[in-house]
């Protein structure tokens, strides 16, 4: 039997539909898996339970790195694979009886030996997380376009959905008095951006997804059919759109045909995200860049964000001094790529003249004061 490094932990679930839980401290570590295993006894119950969260745990992973039509390139790997594949795991919550096992657990993976795997598969794959969408589901059956008031079954099939952990985290309002002072049926139809922007930001969004459904009735097929334009927002205002069409297959009714759009969506948007910022381990680029400092706080803050950037590999301190540090960025990709990845840790990289310059975009300045440079090689 293979044995693991195990941590305990308790995750609380509350506030704002759980969107602190939704962020990813790390994108190869997967939390609330969920198992319920039976056997002829409590131990055989807990390590069929344990062996099926591993698995899970991976599909998981794969799914949130890799881009949908790639799935198949990777199958389960086996108990051994997986093993080596495995930091460690936790147990957030569980129950047994003599024969039954229930639990939730959380499982790290081994960066390298993941992207190792996913190099050796010929598979592209993205690992920097966007910051989140807020998701305004509009909806209209027999009835008048609706939003916030019940029944809303669109609005349903998305907080329906389970526990959302890809890059792009997806936030449904509360649809309390604020929401609705906010953003109005009217507004969110009429795409006006700064209204949503503003809910976005309530929510700690950076921009706002507006799925409008439309329910009807195949009158040839009898048949339920949803009819969706999709509107991305961001500070700038529309950002993109599209539309998709999806009817009921088998014996669907409505509300699992719209909870099967809503997956379809969430899928999409991850994608498209994923695209973008699939990593290049074939370019490797050396960025030079100025930051702007106020003492050596701020700059220890921007040194934090910036090792938690998955396409930077290595930060070369050149030169420090009272308001400035001079860096040399090792990072994976071309620049473009790098200002993408830096934004969602509110740092800033933009050319000013021929000299980059990477600022902290919620401290108006980062931090320094004195002191020699190292070279910080990423793990």
């Amino acid at each position: 039997m293979t044995h693991r490094r195990c941590f305990a932990g308790l995750f609380l679930v509350a506030g704002l539909l759980s969107f602190a839980a939704a962020a990813l401290a790390n994108p190869y570590e997967v939390k609330d898996v969920r198992v319920d295993e039976t056997a002829d006894t409590a131990a055989k119950a807990r390590e069929k339970a344990h062996a099926a969260a591993e698995t899970l745990a991976f599909t998981k992973l794969i799914h949130r790195l890799v881009l949908a039509e790639d799935h198949a390139k990777i199958p389960p790997p086996s108990r051994a694979e997986l093993a080596a594949l495995v930091s460690d795991f936790g147990v957030t919550e569980e129950k047994a009886s003599s024969v039954r096992y229930i639990g939730r657990l959380v499982f790290r993976f081994k960066t390298e030996a993941v992207r190792k795997l996913l190099r050796d598969k010929g598979v592209g794959f993205a690992e920097t997380e966007s910051k989140p969408l807020v998701v305004v589901p509009l909806f209209q059956g027999q009835g008048p376009l609706t939003l916030w008031e019940a029944p809303n079954p669109w609005k349903a099939a998305w907080q329906a959905m389970p526990s959302h952990d890809g890059l792009v985290p997806l936030v449904v309002p509360l649809g309390d008095l604020a929401d609705v002072a906010t953003v109005s049926v009217e507004r969110a139809n009429k795409g006006e951006a700064q209204a949503l922007m503003t809910l976005a930001q309530r929510y700690e969004a950076a921009g706002a997804l507006v799925p409008r459904a439309v329910l009807r009735t195949d009158a040839r097929k009898g048949v339920p059919v949803v009819e969706i334009a999709v509107s991305r927002f961001g500070p700038g205002g529309l950002v993109s759109s599209s539309s998709i069409s999806l009817a009921a297959e088998g014996r669907e009714d409505a509300d699992t045909l719209l909870r099967r759009a809503a997956s379809a969506l969430a899928v999409q948007v991850q994608d498209e995200w994923k695209r973008i910022n699939v990593l290049r381990f074939d370019a490797m680029g050396i960025t030079p860049a100025m930051v702007p400092v106020n003492g050596l706080k701020d700059w220890l803050e921007v040194r934090r964000r910036l090792e938690g950037v998955a396409v930077v590999r290595q930060i070369d301190v050149i030169q420090m001094s009272r308001d400035s540090v001079r860096i040399a960025l090792h990072h994976l990709g071309d620049p473009q790529q790098l200002v993408t990845a830096l934004k969602q840790s509110d740092l800033s990289l933009a050319l000013e003249g021929d000299q980059w310059m990477l600022r902290s975009a919620t401290a108006g300045i980062p931090v320094l004061g004195g002191g020699g440079g190292t070279a910080a090689p990423r793990p």
